[in-house]
């Protein structure tokens, strides 16, 4: 039965080779976004490791979203903090998340969902004694017409160090700012995020209308103290309306609000998968149940040589299962080409993630052989069954060609429910006028 098995699936490798095609399909897109999601992952751990301290201060409920608060902190609250057990050093923040630079034809080099972060220039190290805010090229601002820009965003602005570049801030409206250097936080990944440093002066004037104090701060531990019971200790001599968090915890919620952002092409990439996923297994029923109406004969001559009706039966789903595997092993390596092109988009437009590159993690693996394998083994059960219940009299009797000519409208019929499917997606998701009239 294997060498029957093995000379069947070479006799019949084209065919087979367009099922396993729809499977490659399938397993690409759910591998391929998987591996999507833990590069993200993997690039917003690069990119919030180094833009938090041990313990930060914040406005209660603040986050990413935030645009500004009235809630202040003062000189005495940043030297009370600093004198807490198990703080090394207290730097006062003073932070907007709506300032972004402009092109030089006038647009906001920004994308849509992502923050224009514009803060105090500071050297205060990050989380775990990682490097913090740094200077990449030039220097950091030293007066208050001065402004140090992220490398990604001066790129995708055409700009280089000692340019006038124009910002525009929240209160003021549209400044203009002499580029002294470029700077960043870490590994110097953005996720599309433009940061802005300026002096303590400025940053004032951007985000609090040039009044005294702080609207957070960025606190150092001392060596062997807990991050934990830092923030705790901190906690208790913050004044109301403020909060103290460890850097993995803020980090935590910033990768949530960030995650947002970009998560839509993780959907597109699953809606397509569940479309060749559907299209795959209706290809493989159609393509099993042509083969098992054209080996009528054969498969009555192997009962009729004493092949048991589970033989049969196994025999057919191994060739379902060779084509599973294949299909899913070509699926995972063209799923992660496809990360690889998303990443290389991405970076095209500016959407700098850092040093990240997609990876095999073991979910997108399992899951690629999971779907692939049990697809289209589910799909070739009904004709495998119907192969296991053939009669070895019918050995003596001709085979009907009536199916095979019937193959071929179910084709025709296979691939218009995929161009349909297609078109309903492209409707949905894309900008055009009068989706249903233009589908129909």
């Amino acid at each position: 039965m294997l060498r029957a098995t093995a000379k069947s699936l070479w006799a019949r490798k084209l065919r087979l080779s367009l099922s396993a095609l729809a499977i490659v399909l399938g397993v690409a897109f759910v591998a391929g976004s998987l591996m999507f999601t833990a590069m993200l992952r993997d690039g917003f751990d690069s990119l919030l490791k180094g833009s938090f301290g041990d313990v930060n201060v914040i406005a209660e409920g603040a986050g990413i979203e935030s645009l500004a608060t009235p809630r202040l902190l003062s000189q005495d609250d940043a030297d009370e903090v600093g004198a807490v057990a198990g703080v090394e050093r207290a730097t006062g923040i003073v932070s907007s998340y709506s300032v972004f630079p402009l092109a030089k034809d006038g647009s906001l080099l920004a994308f849509p969902g992502t923050p224009g972060v514009a803060t105090n220039w500071h050297d205060t190290p990050a989380a775990g004694g990682l490097t913090g805010p740094r200077i990449v090229e030039g220097r950091a601002p030293e007066a208050d017409d001065e402004v140090a820009i992220d490398p990604a965003t001066v790129r995708r602005g055409g700009y280089a160090v000692g340019e006038d570049v124009r910002v525009s801030t929240p209160l003021d409206g549209i400044r203009t700012y002499r580029l002294v250097g470029t700077g960043t936080y870490g590994a110097g990944a953005t996720a599309g995020s433009s940061y802005l440093f300026f002096t303590l002066d400025e940053a004032r004037a951007i985000a609090i209308k040039g009044a005294d104090g702080y609207t957070g701060m960025w606190v150092q531990a001392a060596a062997g103290a807990s991050p934990a019971d830092v923030a705790t200790a901190v906690a208790k001599v913050l004044p109301s309306g403020f909060e103290a968090t460890t850097a993995e915890a803020l980090a935590d919620r910033t990768a949530e609000q960030l995650d947002v952002g970009l998560g839509f092409v993780n959907i597109l990439l699953l809606v397509f998968a569940g479309i060749a996923l559907i299209v795959a297994s209706l290809l493989i029923l159609n393509t099993f149940s042509i083969l098992i109406a054209q080996r009528a004969r054969e498969l009555a001559l192997l009962r009729a040589v004493g092949a048991t009706r589970r033989q049969v039966l196994t025999a057919v789903l191994a060739e379902a299962l060779v084509v599973g595997l294949i299909g899913a092993t070509v699926g995972l390596l063209v799923g992660y080409g496809l990360a690889w092109g998303i990443l290389g988009g991405m970076r095209a437009f500016g959407l700098d993630l850092g040093p990240v590159t997609p990876r095999f993690s073991w979910q997108a693996v399992a899951a690629g052989y999971g779907v692939g394998v049990v697809i289209t083994l589910l799909a070739a059960l009904w004709p495998a069954r119907r192969a296991s219940a053939t009669r070895p009299v019918e050995a003596l009797a001709s085979v009907d060609k009536g199916q095979e000519r019937q193959g071929v409208t179910q084709y025709v019929g296979i691939g218009m429910m995929e161009l349909g499917a297609a078109a309903v997606v492209c409707a949905v998701l894309l900008p055009i006028d009068a989706p249903f009239v233009w589908l129909g």
